[in-house]
């Protein structure tokens, strides 16, 4: 039986308009000096070809809640699409492991758009990595942590990592907690959107291109923790307000619209 997904004019309709746009991302962040001013301007840039790449593949994005001004937003993390998703609504600087440096072409645009990256074996990065998170939120920009430290199929939050949020402790940074949600038109969102587990990146880029058809990404924010308490006992209370966003996006959860293909 044949999978739902894109018509195969569609399908090359997008994979040309991949092409052009990671064309026009690298040289309009090479060529233009502007957008490589400031953290800033790199976030800018992120965010304007986030929106065309979200717009390419038919995502929708839905924003629930409070959008915080500046501190650290804490989010479950599922794709490499939180990146796009998150970027799209407001210009932020991302923290991500070390590995994603080496990814092809997203590795390149990670960089570029000013992301912290972080070995996450070793518990001194963190403190090594600190003057960055403080250049990011004393900028006023917000500074955005994945602090499940892995991505999942959505199915639930795994646990939070503690140590990324001593430096927010210690600025007294308000830390903004922070759920996404996938619906989709065509496909298993937990297949053809999350990233996870033995994924590699290429094929499920191209596959996530010819089998959504549509798809919404919902991001609700709940209420920012301003206190500077244990970050253990911090982190217990973000990953609960995190699964209780996520409960909520899933349990109102509205199909995307299938556009005509």
């Amino acid at each position: 039986m044949k999978k739902p997904g894109v018509s195969p004019f569609t399908y090359l309709v997008r994979l040309g308009g991949m092409l052009y746009i990671f064309s026009g991302t690298t040289l309009s962040y090479l060529m233009v000096p502007g957008n490589r001013r400031s953290l800033l301007s790199r976030a800018r840039w992120l965010q304007r070809w986030s929106r065309r790449t979200l717009d390419l593949l038919g995502m929708e994005v839905e924003v629930k809640g409070e959008l915080p001004k500046d501190g650290v937003v804490a989010s479950n993390h599922l794709s490499y699409l939180d990146i796009l998703v998150m970027s799209s609504i407001h210009p932020q600087i991302f923290l991500a492991k070390k590995e994603v440096a080496g990814w092809p072409l997203f590795g390149a645009f990670a960089r570029w758009a000013g992301t912290e990256f972080i070995d996450r074996g070793r518990r001194s990065e963190v403190t090594a990595k600190a003057t960055g998170f403080h250049r990011v939120v004393e900028s006023g920009l917000l500074l955005t942590l994945f602090l499940e430290g892995t991505t999942s199929d959505g199915s639930t939050v795994l646990p939070f990592r503690t140590a990324l949020l001593e430096p927010a402790i210690q600025g007294g940074w308000s830390v903004t907690p922070c759920a996404i949600h996938y619906d989709a038109v065509g496909a298993d969102p937990a297949e053809s959107i999350c990233y996870h587990g033995s994924m590699t990146l290429v094929p499920h880029f191209l596959g996530l291109i010819g089998r959504v058809v549509t798809a919404k990404a919902t991001v609700r924010y709940g209420c920012a923790d301003r206190s500077r308490t244990d970050r253990k006992q911090m982190a217990i209370r973000l990953h609960q307000e995190v699964l209780r966003l996520k409960m909520e996006s899933a349990s109102t959860r509205t199909a995307p619209q299938k556009d005509a293909d």
